[in-house]
């Protein structure tokens, strides 16, 4: 990176975290937060923002790495083929699970790095420009990291959103995502930081049984892209790193409630297959 490139980087990251926590003066931080389900991983997000709701006194960023998931959406689970997708993600070693945000079925693993961030909103912020400047935040994280990182989306995408990031313009490395309720707001994604091909081979065949077009080409992992590290947790420091110019960040645990809410919904209603 060139002199003149570096203090530009910076700013784009600064510019895209003034947007998302603008007025906000610390966010409390899980790290390596997972919970060893997919369902109950998936319903953490839900449980903080209603947290958050509830409480309009701090933000969350919670970040994991995930076991095997296919994390199928609403629309998804009324596919006539949805029962087969979810029979080849356990063939493939996949948790299958329901997820609460929109949009269609993606993938990640031990490879992958996954965010929630639960900001409290008293309404007056535009949820667009959030998850637009959470998009910009990851990517100018990646471009750090030597990727050709851009926020788009690219033509035959898993999940496809005006917000994704890919890299070069050509494949996919991160999903975004966004939920907004009365008093709070949850955005997150996925990175895919290494290992792509179990994701891509996964997806090719859940896309075939629920019937939606997929190039498994556009699949692609920050690692195969130029990053300069292939450790899910290296570029979670990098993330945090990007943070702490915009607002405090205070490592701490999941609240206990989250943590039970869970685990609590991690039964009948969203184990699938």
């Amino acid at each position: 990176m060139n002199a003149t490139a570096a203090p530009q980087l910076a700013n784009s990251i600064e510019v895209a975290g003034t947007t998302l926590f603008g007025g906000l003066d610390t966010v409390c931080v899980a790290a390596d937060s997972d919970l060893g389900s997919a369902a109950a991983d998936l319903a953490v997000g839900p449980a903080l923002l209603r947290t958050v709701a509830q409480s309009h006194s701090t933000g969350w960023l919670r970040m994991y790495r995930p076991v095997p998931t296919v994390g199928f959406s609403r629309l998804d689970t009324r596919a006539g083929g949805y029962s087969r997708a979810t029979a080849i993600s356990q063939a493939h070693g996949f948790q299958p699970a329901v997820r609460s945000p929109g949009g269609r079925a993606a993938a990640y693993h031990r490879s992958c790095l996954c965010f929630e961030l639960a900001l409290p909103d008293a309404g007056e912020r535009n949820p667009v420009e959030q998850i637009s400047a959470l998009g910009e935040l990851v990517a100018g994280v990646l471009r750090d990291l030597g990727v050709d990182a851009r926020v788009g989306e690219v033509p035959g995408e898993y999940c496809p959103g005006r917000f994704s990031v890919n890299a070069g313009g050509v494949a996919k490395i991160v999903g975004t995502a966004g939920r907004r309720v009365r008093g709070a707001i949850l955005l997150g994604g996925s990175i895919i930081v290494a290992d792509a091909e179990s994701i891509r081979a996964v997806l090719a065949e859940v896309y075939s049984a629920l019937g939606l077009p997929l190039d498994p080409a556009t699949v692609a992992a920050a690692a195969e892209a130029g990053c300069t590290v292939d450790d899910a947790d290296a570029v979670g420091a990098a993330l945090l790193s990007a943070l702490t110019p915009s607002v405090q960040v205070s490592l701490t645990r999941l609240p206990e409630r989250v943590v039970a809410e869970a685990n609590s919904a991690a039964g009948p209603r969203l184990l699938v297959g």
